[in-house]
């Protein structure tokens, strides 16, 4: 007698699943860029062709406690994270804003102009998605 195997179709994550990972990498990434500007500021600001070595600090340090605050949020339970997910994408946005500003007032070299606006898209990405994936809760 010949037994067939045939592997169950993967099942796909779902939505709240998606949304801890994507705010977990939202966490990650603001954690680490976060501590580089913090410990790093001076050479960040050369990277970013700024003299305010203070201010990338300043970014820093926030960035880093707001990467802590979405890693806390990604561990909470899938309700938790789906009500407090587009509040967090709310704080990209203005993230992403500040940096749109910071660029057309000239803030940053061509070089950390390109850096910030790349690091803005990534953003804005992670904003979207998290969005998206709170309101597909459902499905």
């Amino acid at each position: 007698m010949q037994t067939t195997f045939r592997p169950t179709a993967p099942t796909r994550p779902l939505p709240a699943d998606t949304l801890r990972r994507v705010l977990t990498v939202n966490a990650a990434t603001s954690t680490l860029g976060g501590a580089a500007a913090l410990v790093t500021g001076g050479p960040v600001a050369e990277l970013l062709g700024t003299d305010h070595t203070d201010r990338v600090r300043t970014a820093g340090a926030g960035l880093l406690v707001f990467g802590l605050a979405v890693l806390a949020l990604a561990r909470r339970p899938a309700a938790t994270r789906i009500r407090f997910a587009p509040a967090i994408s709310a704080v990209d946005v203005s993230w992403v804003a500040a940096t749109v500003a910071a660029i057309a007032g000239g803030w940053f070299s061509t070089r950390g102009a390109w850096v910030m606006g790349a690091v803005g898209a990534v953003v804005l990405d992670l904003a979207v998605a998290q969005v998206w994936f709170a309101r597909r809760r459902t499905r």
